[in-house]
């Protein structure tokens, strides 16, 4: 005949038992879960990257629409401008967007310097021209905007560029 006390501490063995299981199917379905978000983060991502690198790709074509509507009378009404707006609107709905660059300040996070002017009335650091158009994906760069900055001259790189000119001037 089984005793009470082994009844007992069957019935205890068997509760733990029971816990231990419950424990490890939460953790399961807890680890199941993480596993389904990371799966899905990296999808999205791996789209994202593919949908960014077939953007690049089509950046050029962008250049080309810029080049030959700057060279067309009437561009706007055109049938080129029309292709070009809609190119743009698919871009744009894909997160493109072009960097803002003439007339700002100079950030190295979003542009590049192909060249260098000393204007007066303009502060320095300022851009001036922008020699290729920089475009944004979401919050990031996919091609930095190529411009022409200005910087002022320092009194003495003034002073040695008159010097190698052969441009003395006298301060006394």
């Amino acid at each position: 005949m089984v005793t009470k006390s082994k009844k007992t501490k069957k019935t205890t063995e068997e509760k733990t038992k029971c816990a231990e299981y419950e424990e490890m199917v939460k953790r399961i379905q807890a680890e199941f879960e993480n596993y389904k978000k990371r799966v899905e983060k990296e999808n999205a991502l791996r789209t994202r990257f593919a949908a960014c690198d077939i953007i690049t790709k089509l950046i050029p074509i962008l250049d080309s629409f810029d080049i030959a509507l700057k060279n067309e009378n009437n561009a706007e009404d055109s049938g080129l401008y029309m292709i070009y707006k809609q190119f743009l609107q698919i871009l744009e709905s894909e997160g493109v967007r072009k960097i803002e660059a003439k007339g700002k300040e100079f950030n190295p996070h979003y542009h590049e310097i192909l060249m260098t002017e000393n204007k007066d009335g303009i502060d320095d650091n300022i851009i001036t021209e922008v020699i290729q158009e920089g475009y944004m994906q979401h919050e990031q760069v996919i091609r930095y905007s190529k411009v022409k900055v200005n910087k002022k001259q320092d009194e003495e790189h003034k002073k040695s560029n008159n010097e190698k000119n052969g441009n003395h001037t006298n301060n006394n």
